[in-house]
């Protein structure tokens, strides 16, 4: 019963090692996509989509 607690975590983490790096790459060229379409300078500087998605997380939360 002990192995298989363990192989479950093992497995969980994995499995979130491997989904986090690929969702904050994801999230990284979404920016510069959207950064493509934009003029400004100081707007391209602003992590609209990180933000969106920390917003949507922090409001999961509760």
């Amino acid at each position: 019963m002990i192995d298989q607690a363990n192989n479950k975590k093992i497995e969980k983490a994995i499995e979130l090692g491997l989904k986090e790096p690929t969702f904050d790459l994801a999230q990284d060229y979404s920016e510069l996509g959207l950064d493509s379409f934009l003029d400004n300078e100081i707007i391209k500087e602003i992590p609209v989509v990180k933000t969106i998605v920390g917003v949507i997380k922090g409001g999961g939360s509760n």
